[in-house]
């Protein structure tokens, strides 16, 4: 039973105004969590938005926990359209091939093509085909939708293999046949040199005289076409921005080979985060000044603004994500979004969000109260929480 002091003393008043300062610390509490959208999903005017709320930044970053789960791809492919016609960006970078990408675009691949040739097999699923075709449905009405890549590494192809033979086929045919089969056997090397996704890397794996050896290779091209330049290309509109990209790709596949040769996976780690931001900054400068708007995908690790390396040891405490590196680069404000299971967050923390596991939810950080907390807050400014996760929906050749 509560018991209340006289009315009109100054213990009732008192007691009141604690009485009051109470529900308003008690709403507060339950206020900073009001800022989800539920069932994302399937709402357009949510995801408009949602999209209308970031798109002051230059940079959207839109992450990933796994790179096994269809849902997080499907929550991606709806931002990126509401991004692309409310937000008016225009620019994808993907934490894939940036030398693959190139290709595509520079042999005109059509929707399928182009996604098997830039895309890692981990994104070669239904919905990310749903994109690439989002993407040419577009073009029509001027609103393209750019894919690139600023990974080193890449799916296996030989398309830049023969794209180096036909452009030096022009100086030495038998030099081009040669630098051919230098890139061919460097990209055979390298396949079979990286182990499957989370697995640890072991050891250097080339002798150093193998390595010299495709490193001069590399260099020669290099120099080849700034010497022969207006021979190798033709004088076009876009043969200025073909020889930017060659020479990029070129020093890209050097970083690949200066990745297998360091020994221990947080070295590589490390490295790979460095270049895939040095390939984006250069995608912003030199590839497109022009665009304002960019958004990255990849995995949570790479587009966190503060990835914890610290809690794998003293070794990776210098590391520094692919967005740490960028952030450093450019003065671009950045908006890092990360993609998680509803399982990972806390049992009591699910509770007081009242998250379904039937739904899609969308959590701004920077919405919250001040002092409020939120899960992975330090890591990125947004969260999207999917309750119900599927594998990956890949793709199958008839």
């Amino acid at each position: 039973m509560l018991f209340l002091p006289p009315l009109n003393t100054w213990k009732y008043r008192l007691f009141m105004r604690k009485i009051a300062i109470f529900f308003i610390l008690s709403c507060t509490a339950k206020i900073s969590y009001t800022q989800i959208i539920n069932d994302i999903q399937k709402d357009q005017p949510a995801w408009s938005q949602i999209a209308a709320e970031i798109s002051q930044y230059d940079i959207l970053c839109l992450g990933e926990e796994s790179h096994w789960v269809e849902t997080f791809l499907e929550v991606k492919l709806e931002l990126i359209k509401h991004l692309h016609q409310k937000g008016d960006f225009k620019v994808l970078i993907f934490e894939s091939g940036f030398v693959n990408s190139f290709m595509a675009y520079e042999e005109q691949l059509n929707d399928r093509e182009h996604l098997e040739e830039a895309l890692y097999t981990i994104w070669q699923t239904k919905s990310t085909l749903a994109l690439f075709r989002y993407q040419t449905a577009e073009w029509s009405d001027g609103n393209f939708l750019w894919f690139w890549g600023c990974d080193l590494k890449g799916p296996k192809s030989f398309r830049f293999s023969r794209y180096l033979h036909r452009k030096l086929k022009r100086l030495n045919a038998a030099y081009a046949e040669e630098m051919r089969k230098v890139d061919s056997s460097f990209v055979e090397l390298r396949s079979n040199w990286e182990p499957a996704i989370g697995k640890a890397y072991r050891g250097t794996y080339l002798p150093q005289q193998k390595a010299n050896n495709i490193r001069t290779a590399y260099v020669r091209m290099r120099d080849s076409f700034a010497v022969h330049r207006e021979l190798i290309f033709e004088s076009l509109p876009t043969s200025e921005i073909r020889y930017q990209f060659t020479l990029q790709c070129l020093a890209n596949r050097i970083h690949l080979l200066d990745l297998m040769q360091l020994p221990t996976y947080q070295e590589k780690h490390q490295f790979r985060d460095s270049i895939m931001a040095e390939n984006t900054q250069w995608l912003m400068t030199q590839w497109a000044p022009n665009h304002n708007k960019y958004m990255l995908w990849g995995a949570d690790i790479h587009l966190s603004k503060n990835a914890k390396w610290e809690a794998n040891g003293s070794a990776w405490q210098s590391n520094r994500s692919l967005v740490e590196h960028l952030m450093e680069k450019t003065s671009k404000s950045i908006f890092s979004v990360g993609i998680k299971a509803r399982k990972r967050l806390d049992k009591s923390i699910r509770k007081e969000l009242n998250l379904k596991s039937s739904k899609v939810y969308w959590m701004n950080q920077h919405n919250l109260l001040k002092g409020s907390e939120m899960p992975f807050a330090d890591e990125h400014d947004a969260l999207i929480i999917c309750g119900t996760i599927k594998g990956l929906n890949k793709l199958k050749r008839k």
